[in-house]
This record gives C-alpha cells, structure tokens and sequence, in this order.
C-alpha cells in the first residue's frame, strides 16, 4: 500500500495546512504491516522467510495473536491515499499531479529494490538469478508479480487511482475528477455488497465467487479499483465534506462506502484465515481500521489546533516520521531479515535479534527518507525539466 504520503523535504517549517495528524497515522499503519510480515505472515506462510534466519518457537507465539491483523495497515493507507490526492489535487493540472504523483513514488522504489537485491543476496534469501525479474517488476512497477518485496502489491493499484483521478483532471474540471472517485467507490462497494450476498447463495454462486478469490481475475479488479475503489472515494469524500466543499448529493454515499470498506475487510480476513490456518476475529481490522479512519477525520478538522501543540521542532519530527514510512514499507523484509540472520550468526538472542532488523529496516528508511530519495527525486524533477525545455525548443525550431 504505496504507502501513500505527501510531504516536503525535511527542515521544511510546519504549515497549518499540513496534515501532521496523518503523518502519525500513516507511521502507524506501516508499523502495523511491519509487524504483520515480520511477526506472523513470514512464520505461516509457505516461503516461511523468517523461520530460516529466526527459531518460530521463540516469536511466533509472542507475536503472532497481536500481529496476525496488521494487513489491515494498507487498507488505511488506501484511505489516507484519498484524503492525501484530494488535498494535493486542488488548483493543479492533470500533467502536474500525475508528475507529482510519479515522482514520489518511483525515486524511492528505485532506491528500496536496490537495498532489498542487496540484503536479499547477502543474506542468501534468493539467489541473484532469482532476483532479475522481480527487481525488474520492483522498480518499473509493473501490474502483476513477483516483485523484489511482497509489499509492492499495492504500489500499482495506487498507480490505477492516479491514473484514473489524473485523466479525469486533464479532460474535466477537479469537480468533475471527485465525481468520478466517487462513482467508483460506489461501484466498489456495491460489488463487495453482492460478493457477501454470494456467500449465501446457492452453491454454484458461491463456488464461483470461491474461484474468483483465487484466479487471476482477482489481481485485475485490484487493478481496476474494484475492489479498493471504496477506500479511497471514502478518503476524498471525507476531505472534501470535513473542508465544507463537498456537494451534499455525495455525502450520503459516505454510509455505503463505509459498508463496502468493512466487507472487504471481512473478506480479506477470511483469506488470511483460509491462508494461514490462524482463526482470525474479522472484528479486530475492522475496529482497528474503523478507528485509523476517525482519527484521519479528527486530523483533518483540527489540523491548525495539532500544528499550534506540536511547534515547528516537533512538528518537523512528526512530518519526517511521515516521509519514512512509504520506503519503510518497501524494503521491510528482505532487509530486517538480512539483519536478523546476521545477528543470529552473532550469537544474539532469537528475540533481540528480531527486534534489532527492524530497527535495522527502521534505520535504512530514515536515511533513504532523510538523504537518497530526495536527492534521487530532485535529479528526476531537474531531467524531465530539461527534457521538457528541449522538447519545447525542437518545436519551436521547427515552425
């Protein structure tokens, strides 16, 4: 789930505009998905990653009833995807936001799929041979996998959103553009009203509605918005009522696409569970989730009382905080589990050894955040200007 973000360089001084209530939120959820990858799914799950570098017995059982729900981090990241484009959208051409848009995302995935081959080798996670595609898939971002780092998954359905909220901004007004958002939340949250419905039905309705969960048509509604369309119309909705600009036609649709949010969410537990063999309450992403969501909103409508608590220095802290977490979300696993195996051939306990790769992974993403990517990022900006400006001087040395 890009993990989703808006922010500027560090040292920036805090606006009241700015959102720093989302940025606490958004550390939150990628220390949720962290903990989910590092403290359950890589113990079940078949590749079993971190059986190989930690003992299971020593943290699966600490970690695994409190860990085993914290997927739920990219549903919020979904959401604050929303909130995130509706603010940044406003007064900005579709070519803008869609540069703007690339721009964040790929700097950094270029520079987290090199640290990740990197631990990824030196850990003897998979062989160099292995790592050509998915390294490839990683950093182009193509739609469909393996990519270098399970987490990419959501990278390219943020990417459809983009896309899709882009081209409505280059043929129509902003308004027009959250018309559209809004239409597909709707018919994301419709489809996951009648999926539910399937669930009780006859028993070919529901065999088929099995078999769609495990094809590769499941990849292509992600791709479509289908079946996260809901998150982030509730995300634009929510920014768009909360700064009194929403039309009151729109706002209705707010329960609806709540409802479509929570189903998903069941349905997503319900693989976990099939999945993993855990019995998972679908209750508890629910709640945590439902709970993420009223803080986004609580940030949004106090966003000027929370900048005036924290002052500039706080604040600062807050907003960098808020810049790890999208190449904390990229480069988690592979390296915390380089991290991990090497201190484990140290001698380290298994337990403080898990808890040392993460704050390895911790570590790499605030220098990635801090130093790499906004240099990487402000030499793409400086390209494309130039290609731009000499594109611009071939035209008109032609006429």
């Amino acid at each position: 789930m890009v993990a989703p973000r808006e922010a500027a360089d560090t040292g920036t001084p805090v606006e009241a505009p700015y959102f720093l209530g989302l940025d606490v939120i958004r550390l939150g959820a990628a220390a949720l998905v962290m903990l989910y990858h590092l403290g359950f799914w890589h113990f079940v799950s078949q590749d079993d990653v971190m059986a190989r570098a930690v003992e299971t017995g020593a943290i699966l059982p600490f970690t695994g009833w409190w860990a085993c729900s914290g997927w739920v981090g990219v549903e919020v990241f979904f959401v604050l995807s929303g909130v995130v484009i509706s603010a940044s959208a406003e007064g900005k051409t579709g070519g803008r936001f869609l540069v703007g848009r690339l721009l964040r995302l790929y700097p950094a995935v270029w520079i987290c799929a090199s640290a990740s081959a990197v631990a990824a080798t030196l850990s003897a996670m998979r062989g160099p041979d292995s790592l050509i595609g998915p390294f490839f898939r990683g950093v182009t971002l193509t739609p469909y996998g393996p990519w270098i780092e399970g987490s990419y998954w959501t990278l390219p359905v943020e990417m459809s959103f983009y896309l899709f909220f882009g081209a409505l901004l280059l043929f129509r007004s902003g308004k027009f553009a959250f018309d559209g958002i809004n239409a597909i939340g709707i018919a994301s949250a419709a489809y996951w009203i009648v999926w539910q419905i399937s669930l009780h039905a006859a028993n070919w309705i529901r065999g088929f509605g099995d078999a769609l969960t495990w094809s590769i048509y499941w990849r292509s509604l992600d791709l479509t918005l289908i079946h996260h369309g809901c998150f982030f119309a509730l995300g634009a909705l929510m920014y768009r009522t909360l700064a009194r600009k929403a039309p009151s036609a729109w706002t209705v649709a707010a329960p609806l696409l709540m409802g479509g949010c929570w189903l998903e969410i069941a349905t997503v537990n319900r693989r976990r569970v099939l999945e993993s063999g855990f019995e998972m309450n679908a209750l508890v992403p629910a709640a945590g989730w439902t709970a993420a969501v009223a803080l986004m909103a609580l940030s949004i409508v106090y966003r000027r009382q929370i900048a005036r608590c924290c002052g500039p220095a706080l604040g600062r802290w807050v907003r960098f905080g808020g810049l790890m977490t999208y190449p904390l979300y990229l480069c988690h696993v592979s390296v915390s589990f380089a991290a991990i195996k090497g201190l484990r051939g140290l001698g380290v306990p298994a337990m403080a050894a898990w808890a040392g790769g993460m704050a390895v992974a911790v570590l790499v993403a605030a220098f990635v955040a801090a130093s790499l990517e906004p240099r990487l990022r402000r030499a793409t900006a400086q390209g494309l200007d130039r290609l731009a400006a000499s594109r611009m001087a071939l035209r008109w040395a032609g006429r």
